[in-house]
């Protein structure tokens, strides 16, 4: 088992963290993602997965979002498409809560 996970982890990295999430590892499946962003910091494909899983799990994305958003590194094309998903969970939170 360990040499599949070692080979998972380094050959689909995202592949392996939903299956271990799915598993019902949250920690375990944050700590992949976490090594995941460090190794492609400014990957909006990385940042949507971490924020599709905190959000699966429940956790408020608030200030994930705004982190994201106020990223200098990030291009103009990705603060676009992060600040309309921010937008739309911020809708769809507010609306969930005044309903």
């Amino acid at each position: 088992m360990i040499a599949i996970q070692s080979s998972c982890t380094v050959l689909y990295p995202i592949i392996w963290l939903m299956f271990v999430f799915h598993s019902g590892n949250f920690d375990d499946a944050l700590a992949i993602m976490e090594s995941i962003e460090q190794h492609t910091p400014d990957n909006m494909c990385v940042m949507n997965h971490k924020l599709n899983l905190l959000r699966r799990h429940g956790d408020d994305l608030e200030d994930i979002y705004k982190q994201y958003i106020s990223n200098d590194k990030l291009s103009v094309e990705s603060v676009q498409l992060l600040t309309s998903k921010y937008v739309r969970y911020i809708h769809k939170v507010r609306n969930t809560a005044t309903s």
